[in-house]
């Protein structure tokens, strides 16, 4: 949150962490505001190391939003979020709208019941 907010006031955004403004926000963590007025809807993802293969994960909630808000919806991704120095932030503008397809990875094996398992 606090590298996003960073990146926000470095390219003459406003933004406010929703978290300080109600506990459980649903669908986005910051609201920032540029000097026209417009607003992104911003949901942070951080990870320890590099964006690799498993991805991020994204809630309902926060693809409902995603949907409501398209481009005005941000998924900002921060690698590296726990050193500033080696921090990335990767902001995706409506991801919602980019996505096409959906994969179903092998976690979703659990849920087959033995009657339909096939060998």
């Amino acid at each position: 949150m606090v590298r996003v907010m960073k990146y926000e006031n470095a390219h003459g955004r406003t933004p406010k962490d929703m978290n300080e403004v109600r506990a459980n926000h649903p669908g986005y963590d910051i609201e920032s505001t540029d000097v026209s007025g417009e607003i992104r809807y911003i949901e942070v993802k951080s990870l320890r190391g590099d964006w690799g293969r498993k991805g991020v994960k994204v809630t309902l909630t926060q693809i409902e939003t995603g949907e409501k808000y398209q481009r005005q919806f941000w998924l900002y991704v921060v690698e590296r979020a726990e050193v500033e120095s080696e921090a990335k932030v990767i902001p995706i503008q409506n991801p919602v709208g980019l996505v096409d397809e959906f994969y179903y990875d092998d976690s979703w094996r659990q849920l087959i019941d033995d009657e339909a398992k096939v060998d």
